[in-house]
């Protein structure tokens, strides 16, 4: 699959385990102070694992029962690589952009 690369919800999501390192779903929702929705991030987050850009790991509760498995998620290797990839792309774009205007008469 080609990546070159990211945009919107995967974008921020990226930039805020890229942040973070490791976070549960409900704390990528908490971060984007409104942006993502639950229904959202659990979905972008599955698109991204089935893409490689991010990975996830099972911590099982240790205080009895009744209490669910916690998720937590990070950037992958390919995730870091394209996140970089991303900001350094629209880095290039801003400068690119403060040069025109300085051009123009």
């Amino acid at each position: 699959m080609e990546h070159s690369a990211l945009a919107g919800k995967e974008l921020l999501i990226a930039a805020l385990l890229g942040e973070h390192h490791e976070l549960m779903g409900v704390d990528v929702m908490r971060l984007s102070k409104g942006q993502l929705v639950r229904g959202t991030v659990y979905v972008t987050l599955d698109r991204m694992k089935e893409k490689k850009l991010v990975q996830s790991r099972v911590i099982p509760p240790n205080r009895g029962e009744g209490i669910p498995p916690v998720r937590l998620y990070r950037l992958s290797s390919l995730g870091h690589r394209l996140l970089f990839a991303t900001a350094m792309a629209n880095k290039s774009f801003m400068l690119a952009m403060q040069s025109s205007k300085k051009a123009l008469p």
